[in-house]
């Protein structure tokens, strides 16, 4: 008998390997072996599949965070969690990055985030502004990540371009791209962002 387990983890497979676009409800069947009857014991829509999947390729609930660290540390490990997951997956990052409406899945990221966040002593105003200012860092550069042109295509470009109108960029052109690839811009952005965050929560009355 089919498992959910089964039908969620071949789901994140097609979806990796082949985008979204693969991903029916009759292709999935086919590729277990069984009716699509079946699979709709386990998921009652497309978009119950979709964030299943995400929340698959994420599993919030065995990220490993230091208890004793500090919130900020802890967040700051979260938010590295979410990116390196979806970098492993791209078809779960094509889900987070185009739901308009986010399903259960991706609220209970969004709920782990706001936990932290109310740890820092934030308000309920100031934790909302912070969510959706983590969110769209991080679920931009995954999609940086999943676009960019190899970096030594980009150094070549840039350094193609008229050194008097563009001085700035072809002196840093053979650094650009490197730190795309390795994680390093997204991890600096990162804890830059969160640092300003703690001291926007601690400058608080």
């Amino acid at each position: 008998m089919v498992t959910a387990d089964t039908v969620i983890g071949t789901a994140l497979r097609i979806a990796d390997e082949e985008g979204l676009d693969a991903l029916s409800m009759r292709r999935l069947a086919r590729e277990i072996g069984v009716t699509a009857m079946a699979i709709y014991r386990h998921v009652d829509t497309r978009e119950a599949l979709l964030d299943a999947i995400a929340a698959r390729a994420l599993d919030i609930d065995a990220v490993d965070l230091d208890p004793d660290g500090p919130w900020s540390q802890r967040l700051f490990v979260l938010m590295c969690e979410i990116r390196r997951a979806f970098s492993r997956h791209p078809g779960a990052a094509a889900i987070a990055t185009s739901q308009s409406i986010p399903g259960p899945g991706m609220d209970r990221i969004r709920e782990r985030i706001l936990e932290l966040l109310t740890e820092g002593g934030l308000t309920a105003s100031e934790r909302l502004l912070w969510l959706s200012a983590l969110s769209s860092f991080t679920l931009g550069y995954i999609v940086i990540e999943r676009t960019r042109a190899a970096p030594e295509e980009e150094t070549h470009r840039v350094l193609s371009l008229p050194a008097n109108a563009y001085p700035h960029l072809i002196e840093v052109a053979h650094q650009y791209g490197s730190g795309l690839a390795t994680g390093e811009v997204f991890e600096t952005g990162l804890a830059r962002l969160i640092a300003g965050l703690a001291g926007a929560g601690s400058a608080r009355p």
